[in-house]
């Protein structure tokens, strides 16, 4: 939403509204997320663990332990 769409919404503008803009819009900047290259599903980079120099999110790092990216037989490859 824009700041003009939040001061609609709200009804006027003030100052109390710009500072919560402000602080939602970087809060939102702060939470952006990371792709897993397991399943795709977007993650915090707090959930976020690297393998293979890749981004893999907990669940995934924990269920697929011991599949090798690389190969399809699978080498045993604990999560970081």
């Amino acid at each position: 939403m824009t700041y003009e769409e939040i001061i609609e919404f709200h009804g006027h503008d003030c100052p109390g509204l710009a500072m919560g803009y402000r602080m939602a819009v970087a809060a939102m900047e702060s939470l952006e997320s990371i792709p897993c290259a397991f399943c795709g599903e977007g993650v915090m980079a707090s959930r976020i663990r690297q393998r293979d120099a890749k981004p893999i999110c907990i669940p995934c790092c924990e269920r697929e332990r011991t599949i090798d990216m690389h190969t399809p037989e699978g080498v045993e490859q604990p999560c970081p």
